[in-house]
């Protein structure tokens, strides 16, 4: 039973590696929940969670806290928020 949690966390772990990876890469642009959401294949309940654990802050200020430390405002220098809505389904 162990071994299967350990996986699980194993996988949520590098997929959410591979979102902050993309989301490096994307600063620069108006990222919405939305985009989160489709990108990460997690649901928002997932998503706010495993930043939360792992990075101490929802995604939505880990990118603003990025962008701040690199310096780079996005073209609407905020995040859509009308796009912040819980998504249903």
């Amino acid at each position: 039973m162990q071994l299967l949690l350990d996986r699980v966390r194993l996988d949520e772990k590098q997929k959410l590696d591979e979102l902050c990876q993309w989301l490096l890469q994307h600063l620069h642009e108006c990222i919405g929940w939305s985009v989160l959401v489709d990108r990460s294949k997690m649901s928002n309940e997932e998503l706010i969670h495993l930043f939360m654990l792992h990075h101490g802050m929802s995604p939505i200020q880990w990118i603003t806290h990025q962008r701040e430390k690199l310096m780079i405002a996005p073209k609407t220098n905020r995040v859509d928020h009308l796009d912040l809505m819980p998504l249903h389904g």
